[in-house]
């Protein structure tokens, strides 16, 4: 009975320690999941090969994790340098990497950060083709086609909320020019008409 009894408090402790272990292991505290292996090869010698097995599995995760670690750190100063050059692109490319490997509020925020600047890089963008698309329509004395087009441009960075007062000062002014570009040339084909007459 007494043999019984302490194979029954030897099994508690193996079941404890296996129990020590996984938990270690989850949470990545691998020098206690090395003791705690260490431990079990004492108290469980039966399967000593076995706990020596995951002994050379743990120290293969600890390696693993410190390279991840190695990788996540350079991919986090990376990440703070592409911020401060104002590297959209790059910021939105590390973080996307960044947020594969695990969760973080800050790397997220930046993410977010760098996506919203870059569709406003592609807004300017495609207002400045725009801007230089109605020109060319000046250029050629499309005046009605440039008018409607600019217009057009207003009224849909207007119902997007991107309207910002240098867009609009940029809208009046090519307004303007299309206003002074139709008087002139209308003035000269009539000058022009009058002549023929």
């Amino acid at each position: 009975n007494k043999i019984a009894k302490e194979q029954r408090a030897a099994n508690a402790q193996v079941t404890e320690l296996s129990n020590n272990l996984n938990s270690a292991l989850k949470e990545g505290r691998y020098a206690d999941a090395l003791k705690f292996c260490n431990e079990l090869i004492e108290f469980d010698f039966a399967n000593s090969r076995r706990w020596s097995a995951k002994i050379a599995e743990i120290n293969s995760k600890k390696e693993r994790a410190a390279e991840e670690q190695k990788r996540w750190d350079k991919l986090v100063r990376d990440i703070d340098s592409a911020l401060l050059s104002e590297d959209w692109s790059k910021l939105n490319d590390l973080c996307k990497e960044a947020l594969s490997m695990r969760e973080s509020s800050d790397i997220r925020s930046k993410y977010e950060k760098s996506g919203s600047k870059l569709a406003e890089i592609r807004k300017n963008e495609q207002f400045a083709k725009a801007m230089s698309e109605i020109n060319e329509l000046v250029i050629k004395k499309e005046f009605d086609e440039a008018n409607a087009k600019l217009n057009s441009l207003e009224r849909s960075l207007r119902r997007d909320g991107l309207l910002d007062s240098a867009k609009e000062n940029q809208i009046r002014e090519t307004r303007r020019s299309l206003f002074d570009f139709g008087q002139s040339n209308s003035s000269d084909s009539n000058k022009s008409g009058d002549t023929g007459r």
